[in-house]
């Protein structure tokens, strides 16, 4: 998308999105070797187990 067309110019932004994997603890693994930060442990809320990072 680009902005532009809409009269927009681009910015980042910090809002929260969600990625499926089918196994989040061996993706938190893959991730955290390749330098991603997470902000807090996995969380499971009882639908689903999710981990925040950045």
């Amino acid at each position: 998308m680009q902005p532009e067309a809409f009269g927009q110019t681009f910015a980042p932004h910090n809002f929260p999105i969600a990625l499926q994997v089918d196994d989040v603890a061996e993706s938190r693994a893959e991730l955290e070797g390749k330098g991603v930060s997470f902000t807090a442990d996995t969380i499971d809320s009882g639908v689903c187990p999710h981990g925040l990072l950045q």
